[in-house]
């Protein structure tokens, strides 16, 4: 009976032994081709080669992502995503609705190695506690980019940009409010004409935002017939102002990827005179993180593929201007000498005329603005659309 026993569950234990483990489901905005060559080809492959796991990407929009775990949440089905890039107000929308694993980041080696867990900008998202339960990826700080050949001395200011527009009509635009991009460039308007301090503590009571920035509405009526088109239409997304500007038609563009106009000149989409530049007043910066669905099916995989990505290689890949050029995370103090030549060789073969359209990191860092909260930034965005667009 016993050899019996055995002869039947040597069979079932070799299936249970040999059933495959999900892969790694990665998954967030796709917009950016650079930046899904990168993941793809540099990220994936990493994470399977140091970790063991099989990881795949799968881009798709926040807001679909945010549908589809709800979706599931109400259904109570398994998850289909295991590591989503979030922050902002959909971080806090799916941490307060429950969509997220809890408090995760302190159990990472890499994080405990190379991230500063006492710094804010790691453990608050948009001025809201992440309690540990997303990753921070990479920094972002909004930049404008100018055709210098046609704007020599871009404008720094609200009020030199209408001195501009009014001698220019016609060369500046900025898309509709929804496109996150443009959401920041709200805000540098915003810090620029009723200051930071006005609003960094403001709740999310509309009508009170509404009468702070007012100044900020009444300013973009009054410039909306010098913009392109007049102001009669606005570019929905900021990839379609990028094509405005790599064709002429506006002599300015603007983006959250400080570094984004190298691979943009290199590859030959703008022309060789662009520049970056930032206004005198700052420009919101942030960073952006790495989370794990409630449901995921494959938790202490994708708490690999998260540590994967804080490795001193991949952040350093990551910030490769040939590649996608996103800023890193991880505290260059907490690097040995060796760590720190990776990034190092970064900088060696960079094409001299794209690497010249960029500011230096000491440029960008004094002119850093801290993000508002992220439910104040959701009714902004709406204050705009009533204020601007449907007036």
């Amino acid at each position: 009976m016993k050899k019996l026993c055995i002869a039947l569950c040597l069979p079932l234990l070799f299936l249970s032994c040999n059933k495959e483990t999900p892969p790694v489901v990665l998954s967030g905005w796709g917009g950016n081709p650079n930046v899904n060559a990168w993941i793809g080809g540099e990220l994936v492959p990493f994470i399977e080669r140091t970790e063991g796991v099989k990881a795949v990407w799968s881009p798709m929009n926040i807001d679909e992502i945010l549908a589809k775990l709800e979706n599931e949440k109400n259904a109570d089905a398994k998850g289909t995503i295991d590591v989503v890039w979030i922050n902002g107000e959909n971080f806090r929308y799916a941490k307060e609705h429950g969509l997220l694993e809890e408090g995760f980041l302190s159990s990472l080696d890499n994080a405990k190695k190379y991230l500063d867990l006492g710094d804010e900008k790691n453990i608050n998202d948009f001025a809201y506690p992440t309690g540990l339960s997303e990753s921070p990826w990479g920094r972002a700080q909004f930049i404008f980019a100018a055709d210098t050949a046609k704007a020599p001395s871009p404008p720094k200011s609200a009020k030199e940009l209408r001195a501009f527009l009014e001698e220019h009509p016609g060369t500046f635009t900025y898309p509709e409010s929804n496109d996150f991009t443009a959401s920041a460039f709200l805000r540098v308007l915003i810090y620029d004409i009723v200051g930071f301090d006005a609003v960094k503590d403001l709740p999310a009571d509309k009508a009170l935002i509404a009468r702070v920035i007012q100044p900020v509405f009444d300013y973009l009526n009054a410039i909306e017939p010098l913009l392109w088109r007049s102001g009669t239409t606005y570019p929905k997304t900021v990839a379609q102002l990028d094509e405005l500007f790599q064709d002429g038609s506006v002599y300015f563009t603007m983006d959250y990827n400080s570094y984004k106009s190298y691979s943009q000149i290199n590859d030959g989409r703008w022309p060789t005179s662009a520049r970056t530049f930032v206004w005198d007043n700052g420009t919101p910066s942030n960073t952006h993180f790495l989370a794990i669905p409630f449901n995921s099916q494959n938790k202490e995989g994708a708490k690999k593929a998260i540590n994967a990505s804080l490795s001193p290689d991949m952040q350093a890949s990551k910030a490769r201007l040939s590649g996608w050029g996103d800023a890193p995370v991880i505290d260059f103090n907490k690097l040995t000498p060796d760590e720190k030549n990776i990034f190092a060789e970064n900088l060696v073969g960079l094409n001299p005329v794209a690497a010249a359209s960029l500011l230096s990191d000491e440029e960008l860092g004094s002119h850093a603005q801290a993000e508002l909260a992220g439910d104040v930034v959701v009714v902004i965005e709406q204050l705009w659309q009533e204020e601007v667009l449907l007036k």
